[in-house]
């Protein structure tokens, strides 16, 4: 049985306008509604829980603004990462 793949969803925080199209087509759930505005006052998606993401890449694919970044973590562990101008928020599954 071989081990279950670890990976770095990272959500580039000023681009998103919280569509939700991310959130939608999430197929176990990762990403929710945050709780901090962005520079155009829109609540950034977050990878709240990182440690069920498959890869997919489907809510990579679906962003119109290109906020999320899916891609293996060698490092064995699944991470989410919300990147802001000045700051960096951190999720771990």
């Amino acid at each position: 049985m071989s081990a279950k793949k670890a990976y770095e969803i990272a959500v580039l925080a000023n681009r998103c306008k919280e569509c939700g199209l991310c959130i939608s087509i999430c197929p176990t759930k990762v990403l929710a509604v945050g709780s901090k505005p962005n520079l155009k006052g829109f609540y950034a998606t977050v990878p709240k829980y990182p440690d069920k993401c498959i890869g997919c890449k489907l809510c990579e694919y679906i962003c119109p603004d290109y906020v999320l970044i899916v891609k293996e973590d060698g490092g064995g562990k699944s991470i989410g990462r919300v990147i802001w101008n000045d700051e960096v928020d951190v999720y771990e599954g």
